[in-house]
């Protein structure tokens, strides 16, 4: 996936991004984080193809975004709200993104129990949204996700609305989900630590209009274990971030 040189300007003449440039290779984990406002959720919807650019151009697998999304299935979006669909269980659910596509009930049925049983939720399949918790409810999202089989991941403040535990426990399901899907993850935080626990990378973007001002590789221990946020080199790179973060609150026009 790459940008390059991107602008986005609103319909009310607010600039939004400028002058957005970065390159995310094959099975990169890169978060986007930076002041409310800034950008992140327009650049990650620009990047899935849910608006146009004002210039410049972004590129996914070598193509414009809404083609690689309806031509090859290159993509899956998580947003923060689940947005699962309360009439349909679990199974259901998982199955909906191969439903729309025409896929034959049994290749859909198998493909979304492969996924559930991924995400350890095969147990509650016949289950309906209301049944179950918040992070099982996000746990079906990324289920549903993961039957479309995409290259690239996009996650909006996936976790944003959940307890601090479940929040940790889901960061490491994510990254197990990640490494056997071998998918590339562009994943907007506010929450610095949980950008460091994931990450590959980090771009830090500015106020409005949002630029990048800082593109830190995160260089710790694969498979991330949960003790790894009380190591030394993890509060290194936090506070690396957050100083990048005071500097961004400075950076715009």
């Amino acid at each position: 996936m790459r940008v390059d040189a991107v602008d986005k300007r609103y319909s009310t003449g607010s600039l939004a991004l400028a002058d957005i440039s970065f390159e995310a290779r094959a099975g990169e984990f890169i978060s986007l984080v930076g002041p409310s406002g800034c950008g992140k959720s327009t650049l990650l919807r620009l990047v899935a193809g849910l608006g146009d650019v004002t210039s410049g151009r972004v590129l996914v697998g070598g193509m414009a975004p809404s083609t690689a999304r309806r031509e090859r299935g290159d993509m899956a979006f998580v947003f923060q709200d689940p947005t699962l669909l309360p009439w349909r269980t679990v199974q259901g659910n998982a199955e909906f993104p191969l439903e729309l596509r025409a896929i034959s009930r049994i290749q859909r049925r198998a493909a979304a129990r492969e996924a559930l049983s991924m995400v350890g939720l095969m147990d509650v399949a016949n289950q309906y949204p209301r049944q179950l918790s918040g992070g099982m409810r996000m746990r079906v999202s990324i289920a549903r996700a993961l039957t479309t089989k995409p290259r690239l991941l996009l996650m909006d403040e996936p976790f944003g609305a959940l307890d601090e535990i479940t929040r940790q426990r889901l960061n490491g399901e994510l990254l197990r989900i990640v490494a056997l899907a071998g998918w590339t993850v562009l994943f907007v935080t506010h929450n610095v630590f949980e950008a460091v626990f994931l990450s590959s990378r980090i771009l830090v973007m500015s106020r409005q209009p949002g630029r990048v001002i800082g593109d830190l590789a995160i260089e710790l221990p694969v498979p991330r274990q949960p003790d790894l946020r009380t190591s030394p080199a993890f509060s290194g790179y936090a506070a690396q971030v957050m100083r990048l973060l005071a500097q961004a609150e400075g950076a715009g026009e």
